[in-house]
């Protein structure tokens, strides 16, 4: 998917749960998300290494976010990023 493909993406969906594990450019979208009403949380790559067994998928992240104990961190804004 594009990213103007995954931005109209997230802004036809309906107001939900968007969790993310962390990289480079994991802050821009968790903006991007926020902006068209989404819940955003973080998930650290550390929390999501015990959930792999072969190979790192986004099917992974979903199962570590669904879990109740799991850990966010919150989005941060440009200036508090800077």
């Amino acid at each position: 998917m594009t990213r103007p493909k995954f931005q109209k993406a997230l802004s036809e969906l309906p107001p939900c749960i968007v969790a993310m594990e962390t990289c480079g450019s994991a802050r821009h979208w968790a903006r991007v998300a926020q902006a068209a009403g989404h819940e955003v949380g973080f998930i650290p790559a550390l929390y999501v290494k015990p959930f792999v067994k072969l190979h790192k998928n986004d099917a992974i992240d979903v199962e570590a976010a669904s879990r109740p104990s799991m850990r966010t961190e919150a989005v941060k804004d440009e200036n508090q990023q800077a």
